[in-house]
């Protein structure tokens, strides 16, 4: 009886703790996003075209869901770096999320080369494998959601292998994958 009244009590408070941490650390990320919103308008003001400010911002306004806002960063970013691989994938997903498939399309199939291109350089790093199997599955989800499932399973099939492939390097450095 006492033990497992006291086994449900820590129980409870452990739960508690955790959802006031949890909580605590959204509120957190939305300071800071909130903070970061008028740094990053500072040095835009200052530096209009600095790329990685256009690519953090913009990236930043699409995870706040203001995709007016986060593509016309993101695009004039792209004007600056068009091959950069990161920004090239969450282009990609802004123009899929907001519903422009045909360039969603072509957007992932540049992310995806440039994300293959980027870990054939360093040998298959595992940084350079994760953005090109987030790259895949997300341009395979695109692929299945306009009912082209062939086209998907080509690329998801590759993704798979390439999922495998990051396991296999965490493993082999002790890394989690």
């Amino acid at each position: 009886g006492a033990s497992w009244k006291s086994r449900t009590v820590l129980g409870v408070c452990g739960g508690a703790f955790i959802l006031s941490c949890a909580w605590r650390a959204n509120q957190v990320a939305l300071h800071w996003a909130a903070g970061s919103s008028h740094l990053f308008e500072a040095v835009l003001r200052e530096q209009p075209g600095q790329f990685h400010t256009l690519k953090d911002f913009g990236t930043l306004e699409l995870k706040q869901g203001k995709v007016q806002k986060a593509k016309a960063m993101l695009s004039e970013a792209l004007q600056i770096r068009p091959d950069h691989g990161g920004l090239l994938l969450n282009l990609a997903t802004l123009l899929h999320q907001s519903k422009e498939s045909a360039e969603a399309e072509v957007v992932y199939r540049k992310a995806c080369a440039k994300a293959q291109a980027t870990s054939e350089d360093c040998g298959g790093c595992q940084p350079a494998m994760t953005e090109l199997a987030k790259a895949q599955a997300n341009y395979g989800g695109l692929l299945l959601q306009l009912g082209r499932h062939a086209d998907a399973a080509a690329v998801l099939e590759d993704n798979l292998g390439q999922r495998q492939l990051i396991q296999l390097a965490g493993r082999a450095f002790s890394i989690s994958a």
